[in-house]
């Protein structure tokens, strides 16, 4: 079963977000293998502690950002299922892009 959940906190940090999407997780068994994640912000602070996350769960992550090279240097350290398309996400052709790019792989 398929389940999408938007999930908004407010007044409350990141960290609760995370921690409770990862209890949901937990709680359904849901598993990441060979889904593909997006991630902006990928390549520094909580973006990267997410790719590192999800690609050790089994997922394939594309980290959109603008930090060239730090995006080179996680392309890395995390092999294969994780795939750097530099992005500015203030920018509709820079997203268009690497929505195509994703499309193009995935369907």
């Amino acid at each position: 079963m398929t389940r999408n959940v938007t999930i908004v906190i407010k007044k409350q940090g990141i960290w609760e977000l995370i921690l409770y999407t990862v209890t949901c997780i937990k709680k359904e068994m849901v598993s990441i293998q060979n889904k593909v994640v997006v991630i902006t912000g990928s390549n520094n602070g909580i973006g990267k502690a997410l790719a590192q996350n999800f690609v050790k769960s089994g997922a394939v992550v594309y980290g959109l950002d603008i930090d060239t090279k730090n995006g080179a240097k996680l392309e890395n350290e995390l092999g294969i299922n994780f795939n750097y398309i530099e992005t500015d996400i203030s920018k509709y052709d820079d997203v268009l892009y690497a929505q195509n790019i994703i499309k193009k792989k995935y369907g």
